[in-house]
């Protein structure tokens, strides 16, 4: 303790001192900060005093990374998912472009199918049309044998044709 005088020669009545626990200088036990490093002596910013500016920061960066980070990795589960779901919309479109592509397939099988039965057809009654054309040119007028055999054939042949091709 010191004594202090304030020049009139009177004597004032040392104030307690303390050292200060960061610089160990003297000061007030009252002082809440010290004079000569500011170094907070007690209370709740007391951890303060062995922060510095940049770890601050770094902390504060840091942070604002990790929220960031949580963000985009939120915004890639949902960006995930709606691509999943138009993947299965996809999927299911491609299905139904494909069966569809089949039964096409067999539709137009089915058709050419039909085409050559009708042609088939076709060059039967012409066969047997000529083959009638010349029924008048035998004496009576009747078919002989070897053109009513021909003609029955292709009848027979004919109805074969339209029994397979009929309804299905």
């Amino acid at each position: 303790m010191v004594e202090v005088s304030d020049g009139t020669n009177q004597k004032i009545a040392p104030t307690p001192l303390r050292m200060c626990q960061y610089c160990a200088e003297e000061i007030k036990i009252s002082a809440k900060v010290c004079r000569y490093c500011s170094g907070i002596q007690r209370g709740f910013f007391r951890f303060f005093n062995h922060i510095r500016i940049a770890e601050v920061l770094s902390i504060v960066l840091s942070v604002s990374l990790l929220v960031f980070a949580i963000a985009q990795f939120k915004r890639a589960q949902l960006q995930l998912s709606e691509a999943r779901e138009a993947n299965s919309k996809a999927q299911k479109a491609l299905d139904t472009a494909t069966n569809t592509e089949v039964q096409a397939s067999e539709i137009e099988k089915r058709v050419f199918a039909a085409r050559r039965d009708v042609l088939e057809v076709v060059q039967t009654i012409a066969e047997v049309a000529e083959i009638l054309s010349h029924s008048g040119e035998v004496m009576g007028g009747g078919l002989d044998e070897k053109n009513k055999a021909l003609l029955k054939k292709r009848l027979d042949l004919m109805r074969d044709k339209l029994a397979k091709s009929g309804p299905r």
